[in-house]
């Protein structure tokens, strides 16, 4: 259960990196902190809690963490820290574009990463 060097979806996006060109890849994953952000920030907060600010902070925590598959206490970790962190940043400055990019930055490292393993 503590074990694990990976996640579920961190294996997924390897395999798939293996498959596909990576021009391709880096544009899905980047793009993918675009849609996230949308879904699990924005939709939250600005349509379904609107009135329920803290709600919408817990539920945006945990179906982000929950969405990307964690399977250990080590990927709940991650996934769960990531997400923290930026609904703490969206709930302050409520700024899809400030979101957004450290997102794609966030994915993007992970491309780089990817790519020297």
């Amino acid at each position: 259960m503590l074990h694990s060097t990976g996640t579920v979806n961190q294996d997924a996006l390897n395999e798939l990196r293996k498959v596909i060109p990576i021009g391709i890849f880096a544009i899905q994953t980047i793009f993918a902190g675009f849609f996230e952000e949308l879904t699990y920030r924005v939709a939250i907060f600005e349509l379904v809690f609107k009135k329920q600010p803290k709600i919408a902070f817990i539920v945006a925590c945990l179906l982000f963490a929950y969405m990307h598959g964690p399977t250990n206490v080590y990927s709940w970790l991650v996934y769960g820290s990531m997400s923290f962190t930026l609904t703490t940043i969206y709930a302050k400055y409520r700024n899809f574009y400030l979101n957004m990019s450290i997102h794609m930055l966030w994915n993007a490292i992970g491309i780089v990463a990817a790519l020297l393993v």
